[in-house]
């Protein structure tokens, strides 16, 4: 069985929408899914830190200068960067037909509610004292990213 990384939020949007048969069920229905707390630390191996770190010291401005620099194959380091995309760690640039990882954030705090009573919350911090934007993972209520809106 393969795996799938999706939110809570996202699972239960897709579920509630094929419930009512507003969609068809999604493409990971049937497959194993894996919610982002548990994403990001199965993310943050040492190989891939240090790829974080040659991002942030060093941006690239192309994948393959990216792949060159850190010594990976251009395919893995594509399905490396979608996975840490898809949690939040990095955002994809594209200018013409130029695509680069960007650093999202530099620390991250999670907060996982060991008995599964409470909420599962990850905190992105980004580099500018101070400024942080959070979301809540599990729970009725959705955050608000600074100087974003409600979603």
């Amino acid at each position: 069985m393969s795996k799938v990384l999706v939110t809570l939020e996202q699972f239960k949007r897709d579920m509630i929408a094929t419930a009512k048969g507003e969609a068809k069920a999604p493409s990971y229905a049937g497959k194993t899914v894996k919610l982002v707390p548990q994403a990001i630390t199965d993310l943050l191996t040492d190989d891939n830190r240090s790829l974080l770190r040659t991002i942030d010291e060093m941006p690239p401005t192309s994948m393959t200068e990216l792949a060159e620099r850190t010594d990976r194959a251009l395919s893995n380091l594509s399905r490396t960067l979608k996975k840490m995309e898809s949690v939040g760690l990095v955002r994809m640039r594209k200018e013409g037909t130029r695509v680069w990882p960007e650093l999202v954030s530099k620390r991250i705090q999670l907060t996982v509610d060991v008995l599964g009573k409470g909420p599962d919350l990850v905190t992105f911090m980004k580099a500018a004292p101070g400024s942080r934007r959070s979301f809540q993972i599990k729970g009725k209520r959705r955050s608000v990213p600074v100087g974003g809106r409600r979603s």
